[in-house]
């Protein structure tokens, strides 16, 4: 009996994407979109486009982090930008209310501003990171693709021809790593399974 031919589900390479061009036009309106295969076409940003970090910004260790300072919940980072607003609209009566010993209220003035444009810039910068992540994931998926296209032609052709296997002797040794990792992935894959399995 004949077996059925199973098509590939993987985002076609950037050698096999479709032309530009009235028909190709038609065939992307009519298909469904493949993100991976339009995220590739897409250009990068440039590290010198991206604003480096603050003059003199020294990142802190996270566990002093932790213990130095108070960490608002998540779902309360709204409600704590309206109760800062709440202490700027009451300046004028803020010390008759609450005393001396009250925080200055320009600390709510100046708080208030810089966290809505801490959370802008938090937002714009992880929506290009994800971007960047992507586009990087991508590019590197298609270079594995073609450095296993050399590598099945250098393997196919080097009985003939001995010496390119030093001539792509970098390209032979990606392969092999290859190999190897995917070779102890399934170990420890068939160790952790056995070691989850009751004993009789």
């Amino acid at each position: 009996m004949p077996t059925k031919k199973t098509t590939s589900k993987r985002s076609p390479s950037p050698k096999s994407l479709p032309k530009s061009g009235a028909s190709g036009k038609a065939a992307a309106s009519t298909a469904p979109q493949d993100s991976i295969a339009e995220n590739r076409r897409l250009a990068v940003v440039k590290a010198a486009s991206i604003p480096s970090v603050p003059t003199g910004f020294v990142p802190t260790p996270s566990d002093e982090r932790l213990r130095r300072l108070s960490h608002p919940a998540e779902a309360l980072r709204a409600e704590l930008l309206l109760a800062l607003d709440e202490v700027i609209a009451r300046k004028a009566s803020y010390r008759s209310e609450l005393g001396d010993l009250a925080p200055d209220p320009a600390q709510a003035e100046a708080l208030r501003p810089r966290l809505g444009t801490l959370r802008e810039s938090v937002e714009a910068a992880a929506a290009l990171s994800a971007c960047l992540h992507e586009l990087e994931e991508i590019a590197l998926s298609d270079a594995a693709e073609f450095l296993q296209g050399v590598t099945e032609e250098v393997v196919h052709r080097q009985a003939k021809k001995p010496s390119l296997a030093t001539a792509y002797a970098r390209v032979l040794h990606i392969a092999e790593q290859r190999r190897q990792l995917i070779t102890e992935g399934i170990a420890r894959a068939k160790d952790k399974k056995d070691g989850s399995t009751p004993s009789p």
